[in-house]
């Protein structure tokens, strides 16, 4: 965020045309530098966070904005980049720009709205504390319920490390309280000590998703199939 922050602050104090002082101006640093970085990451099959510049003024920086790029149109002379902008859900938004600079022409266009220029922010994922791979934490959001989050990375293969995943759910939950455990239908539950040990633990509750074609399934297929055989194949130009 810092680095994405001095970004902005470097756009705002610098003219958009090239100067002796500055350098090649944030119009052409939009088209020669970002331009080419965003197109990079987008081949390689990954949406890219993108700034979006307008002021000229540290009291204008609240104007700026952030949007998400995941297509692009690299033509002449016109180029466009399709964007995601929580602005506009569920609309189409293009930025559409002169490819090459032109002095004349500097703007970057959105509809109505124009950007002196973008640039493509630092960003890398980062998994929530509760999706770390096997760590669990506690929240008491509610004094009636106690949730111990696992997140849906734990993998667990055999009989004998789900029972101690579920004594350590049944040691950590306070006394008093049910637990229900949201599981997918894998094997490990099954087995006569698995069966046994939850007869003897009544207040601790297994849910399985559907074998085979339960709903979440699904959604984890389509986000499978659309970074891995669409996004990642090209430049995406009819999404």
């Amino acid at each position: 965020m810092m680095a994405n922050g001095a970004k902005f602050f470097q756009f705002m104090q610098t003219p958009d045309h090239p100067t002796w002082f500055w350098g090649i101006g944030v119009a052409r640093a939009t088209r020669e530098e970002e331009f080419p970085r965003i197109k990079a990451r987008i081949d390689q099959g990954f949406p890219c966070a993108v700034g979006l510049t307008q002021s000229r003024d540290i009291g204008s920086m609240g104007n700026d904005h952030q949007v998400v790029a995941y297509s692009y149109e690299d033509g002449n002379p016109n180029s466009k980049l399709m964007i995601w902008d929580n602005n506009s859900p569920g609309q189409e938004v293009v930025l559409e720009f002169k490819t090459a600079y032109d002095p004349g022409d500097r703007e970057i266009h959105m509809g109505a709205a124009t950007w002196r220029g973008f640039f493509l922010e630092a960003y890398a994922p980062v998994y929530p504390a509760f999706l770390q791979p096997g760590r669990l934490l506690s929240d008491r959001f509610d004094p009636a319920i106690f949730v111990v989050q696992g997140g849906g990375r734990f993998w667990i293969p055999s009989p004998a490390e789900f029972r101690k995943f579920l004594a350590t759910i049944d040691n950590t939950v306070p006394e008093g309280l049910d637990s229900h455990v949201i599981c997918d239908n894998y094997g490990t539950h099954k087995t006569p000590a698995i069966k046994t040990w939850l007869a003897r633990h009544p207040w601790i509750h297994l849910y399985f998703t559907l074998t085979g074609s339960s709903w979440i399934n699904q959604v984890e297929r389509w986000f499978w199939f659309l970074p891995c055989q669409m996004i990642s194949c090209g430049t995406n130009k009819s999404l």
